[in-house]
């Protein structure tokens, strides 16, 4: 019987309906995280400048506590009702967030309020998050089964544009007009991404029917052991490799390596740009291979590139940049080949529980916190190659529970409950 799923080179807006979640995810993550030092001065007691910041960073790796349980809660929409429903609420839900804390009054009008209502929106902010990059790979390869790698690599992309459009949205908050609260502009911004993105998901009704399966009951995920720890093992790979390059690169190439702030940013937004040519350019001729065993073959690469990488920043900062885009190159295969192994190691009936909870899991323990961890391990014994020996280990980790795992082939990944 002929497969009736659309082609993936003639449903543009159903691809854009797989990623635009993501790309609305990762930027309403990035835009709390950069524009901390202004939610920490309008929402939290201006006596207190340091602390507020604090507070800030602190409520953005809380938000991270809750994507296991938000995979838990869509997953389990996802299992049973179909994934779209799952998208539907998760988007909706993240742009009333954006929305609320564009809206929302400062701590000199409505008190404690403020920061108690930030608090509640990075939260759920942060259960969205855990039900919908997973969701949105799961929906986008069980889509295009003929082409699982590049699917999934077309939401990892989806991923980087998100960060690299809250960095932009940083600039344009900067220019000088006086008498407008500019930093409120990218979070309503985001509310409006979120709209559009809740129109493009309702075209998916014209190519799937909603109805409800019946899911596999909790319990059947303790048969799965094995491919429960491999995507928690990829889910910190997947962290540690996101918010090194992304989130502490920077810091590290100023604080640790000396080089100047300005030219520490330059270097990460060209390491962003390199990883969102290259995450879907591997996708797309994976899909030509044996994607299981180019994921174990890119892991165990890792290895001996990260030591080399570091290596290189360490002996010579006039390399930073070179090494940092070899690094980005190395996260750019990771996950762009990531979605389509995660979804062969569970059945369609479990599968967003399963993939989700113990993906975010993994990216909670081991990407959320990893600068927190680094930053204090450097200055505790004052060696640059801490974040390699860290890498090395997770990829060791990854490793070594990709190859006891076994896996189904494409076929098995278009037959799901979508």
């Amino acid at each position: 019987m002929q497969d009736s799923r659309p082609n993936i080179h003639h449903s543009v807006p159903l691809v854009l309906a797989s990623i635009i979640g993501t790309i609305l995810e990762f930027y309403g993550f990035t835009i709390f995280l950069i524009f901390g030092d202004i939610i920490a001065a309008n929402f939290f007691p201006p006596q207190e400048a340091t602390l507020s910041l604090i507070w800030v960073y602190g409520i953005f790796a809380s938000s991270f506590l809750m994507r296991p349980i938000g995979a838990a809660i869509f997953g389990y929409i996802g299992d049973k009702y179909g994934r779209q429903w799952a998208l539907y609420l998760s988007i909706s839900l993240m742009g009333l967030t954006l929305f609320t804390i564009g809206m929302l009054p400062t701590y000199q009008s409505i008190g404690m309020l403020a920061p108690v209502m930030i608090v509640l929106c990075r939260l759920l902010q942060g259960a969205c998050a855990g039900g919908e990059y997973n969701n949105a790979g799961i929906f986008a390869i069980e889509s295009f089964a003929n082409r699982p790698a590049l699917a999934g690599s077309l939401v990892a992309f989806g991923a980087g544009m998100g960060g690299l459009l809250a960095m932009t949205m940083k600039q344009v908050s900067q220019l000088p007009l006086e008498g407008l609260d500019l930093w409120r502009l990218p979070f309503l911004l985001g509310a409006v991404m979120s709209f559009m993105g809740f129109l493009l998901r309702r075209k998916i009704k014209a190519f799937f029917p909603q109805e409800s399966r019946k899911p596999f009951p909790w319990k059947v995920l303790l048969d799965y052991k094995a491919s429960s720890l491999t995507a928690f093992s990829i889910g910190a790979i997947d962290g540690a490799f996101a918010y090194i390059t992304f989130a502490f690169m920077g810091t590290y190439l100023h604080l640790f390596i000396g080089l100047p702030q300005t030219e520490s940013i330059q270097i990460c937004m060209y390491a962003l740009a390199a990883y969102l040519l290259f995450a879907p350019f591997i996708g797309y001729f994976a899909d030509y291979m044996d994607t299981h065993v180019l994921f174990r073959t890119v892991i165990l690469l890792v290895i001996p590139i990260t030591y080399f990488v570091f290596i290189l920043i360490t002996r010579s900062s006039s390399l930073a940049l070179v090494a940092v885009l070899i690094f980005a190159l190395m996260y750019a295969a990771i996950s762009g080949l990531q979605h389509s192994y995660l979804l062969s190691l569970f059945p369609p009936q479990l599968r967003s529980r399963g993939v989700g909870i113990n993906f975010s899991l993994g990216g909670a323990i081991f990407g959320g916190s990893s600068p927190l961890i680094l930053t204090s391990l450097l200055g505790i014994y004052s060696d640059n190659m801490i974040p390699a020996y860290f890498l090395i280990l997770v990829a060791l980790f990854c490793l070594s529970t990709c190859m006891v795992t076994s896996h189904k082939g494409p076929s098995h990944l278009a037959t799901a409950p979508l």
